[in-house]
């Protein structure tokens, strides 16, 4: 039996497999995103100082360093004042990830340049970040770093 060839239109070229898996990993931030906003919707609702205050970590805490926990408790009533703004932040963002995975998908130009945007802003947050030494913030670095050399190099 004769396999037939694909038909490919004139002037359509095929999708690169990078770009395939980069457009991919757009979609899983999306999943992810939708689901920070979504926590952070929740949390609105969460008295979460009042939960803080009471928990035995707190107040072993307070009497090991005082000021360490008042950080903490800072920062805890912070994210309940903002996690509208952080839930819509999400939300955002997973907008804006969906329609830059599906230009990628479709092969639009504009979608490949403003990847690489986004790669050279996380290659600057993450040099920034190499002071903390963490595992995470140097594997974020190297992606990054491969992102960008990918969109800008490759001839596909």
């Amino acid at each position: 039996m004769v396999k037939k060839k694909r038909a490919v239109k004139k002037g359509r070229k095929e999708r690169p497999l990078g770009v395939s898996i980069l457009a991919i990993l757009n979609y899983i931030g999306v999943i992810l995103f939708i689901s920070f906003g979504i926590l952070f919707f929740i949390l609105q609702n969460i008295d979460l100082k009042n939960y803080y205050l009471t928990s035995a970590e707190y107040q072993q805490l307070l009497q090991q360093d005082p000021k360490t926990a008042e950080i903490a408790l800072q920062s805890i009533e912070l994210i309940g004042q903002y996690s509208f703004v952080f839930g819509i932040f999400f939300i955002v963002l997973a907008i804006v990830f969906f329609f830059i995975g599906r230009g990628l998908w479709k092969g639009q130009n504009w979608a490949r340049i403003t990847e690489v945007v986004f790669a050279i802003i996380g290659l600057f947050f993450g040099i920034l970040s190499l002071i903390s030494l963490d595992l995470i913030v140097i594997f974020n670095l190297i992606a990054n770093g491969l992102i960008a050399w990918y969109l800008l190099f490759n001839k596909n």
